[in-house]
C-alpha cells in the first residue's frame, strides 16, 4: 500500500472533465432554444420551398434534380429527405435541423477558442465568442430557416474544433506515456531497493521524447555500466518532444527555457523512490508537428512525485 501511495500520479492542473464541457454545452442550449423559439409560426417561404420540394422528392427524383439545379445544397437535401421522412413535414419539423445546427456551431466555436487560448482568459473569450455568435442576427436567421447555411457554418467551425481535439487528445497521451515511464523508474528503484534513472539517448540535449532508457544506477551517477543494467527502452509516440526545462519565476505564469544543469540528460529515482535531484525536475510536453498546440509541463518534485503542473504552456516553433 505505500508503495502504490508514493507512485501514484497526481496531475494537479488539468481541470476537470465535466467542468471542461460545461461552457460548450451551456452556450450550445442557449444557442438552439434561441433560434427554435417559435420557429414554427412563420410560414414557409420562397427558399424554404425548394428544400420541400427537393427533400420530399425520390431519390432518383432527387439526384437527377441536382443534376441540373442546386448541386450545392445536394447533402444538405439529401439529409433533409431522410428526416422528413421519418418525422414528417411541418414548419418546426422543417427549421428544427436549422437550429440543432446552430447550437452544436456555437459550441463548437467555444471549443475552438478556448483550445486556441488556454487559461482563464481563454476561457472568458470563448464564452463570450459563443453569446455573441448565437446573437447574431445572420446567425438567427440560419437557425430559423429550412435552407443549408446553418449545417455550412457547423461544418466550418466544427472541422477546426475537431482538429483541436485530436491534437489535444495526442498530446494527451503523449504526456501520459512520459509519465508512465517516470513512474515506471521510481517504482523499480523502490522494488530493486537501488538507484535507477532514466536517461535520455538523445546526446547532448535533453530530449526524451525521440528515446529513453531506464537502467539499474547503483554508484547514481548517470550511467549505465552494463547491458545487465537495463529495465526498459522507450520513446514517446507521433514525435512529440519531451525536454528536460527549468522554471523561472516565483507564480504564474512562469517561464520555462531547455535545462542547461549538469544532470540535464537524466533523473535519477532513490531507492525509496525519492528524486536524486536537488530540486524538481521540469518536463516539456510538445507535439512537434503542431506547435501551435499547448504544451504541458511534467514535474518530479524532490520527494518523487510525479505530476501534470501546467497543461497550457506555449511550443516553441518547429
Amino acid at each position: 500500500m505505500t508503495t502504490l501511495q508514493q507512485t501514484r500520479t497526481t496531475p494537479t492542473s488539468t481541470p476537470r472533465r465535466g467542468s471542461t464541457a460545461t461552457a460548450p454545452v451551456a452556450v450550445g442550449l442557449f444557442g438552439f432554444a434561441f433560434a427554435v423559439a417559435a420557429s414554427w409560426v412563420p410560414s414557409p417561404w420562397y427558399d424554404e420551398a425548394a428544400t420541400i420540394s427537393a427533400a420530399t422528392r425520390t431519390l432518383p427524383q432527387l439526384f437527377a434534380m441536382l443534376q441540373n439545379v442546386d448541386a450545392v445544397h445536394g447533402v444538405y437535401y439529401t439529409l433533409m429527405h431522410f428526416w422528413l421522412g421519418a418525422v414528417g413535414y411541418s414548419p418546426f419539423t422543417l427549421r428544427l435541423p436549422s437550429a440543432v445546427a446552430v447550437g452544436l456551431a456555437a459550441a463548437a466555436l467555444v471549443v475552438l477558442v478556448r483550445r486556441l487560448g488556454p487559461g482563464p482568459a481563454g476561457r472568458r473569450t470563448a464564452l463570450v465568442a459563443g453569446l455573441v455568435f448565437t446573437l447574431l442576427p445572420r446567425v438567427t436567421w440560419m437557425g430559423t430557416e429550412g435552407r443549408s447555411y446553418s449545417l455550412s457554418v457547423l461544418l466550418a467551425v466544427g472541422l477546426p474544433s475537431f482538429k483541436q481535439l485530436i491534437a489535444s487528445n495526442r498530446i494527451s497521451t503523449q504526456t501520459n506515456e512520459f509519465i508512465v515511464a517516470l513512474n515506471l523508474a521510481r517504482s523499480e528503484a523502490i522494488r530493486r531497493a537501488e538507484p535507477v534513472a532514466i536517461r535520455a539517448n538523445s546526446g547532448s540535449t535533453p530530449e526524451y521524447g525521440t528515446g529513453w532508457t531506464i537502467f539499474r544506477d547503483p554508484d547514481a551517477d548517470g550511467s549505465s555500466a552494463a547491458t545487465t543494467d537495463l529495465v526498459r527502452e522507450g520513446a514517446v509516440s507521433n514525435s512529440a518532444s519531451v525536454l528536460r526545462v527549468t522554471r523561472s519565476g516565483l507564480t504564474p505564469p512562469y517561464t520555462y527555457a531547455t535545462s542547461t544543469d549538469a544532470d540535464k540528460l537524466y533523473l535519477i529515482f532513490t531507492a525509496m523512490g525519492a528524486s536524486g535531484a536537488s530540486s524538481k525536475a521540469f518536463f516539456r510536453v510538445c507535439d512537434s508537428r503542431n506547435s501551435a498546440m499547448a504544451g504541458r509541463v511534467v514535474e518530479v518534485s524532490t520527494a518523487g512525485r510525479v505530476s501534470v503542473v501546467e497543461s497550457g504552456v506555449s511550443c516553441p516553433a518547429t
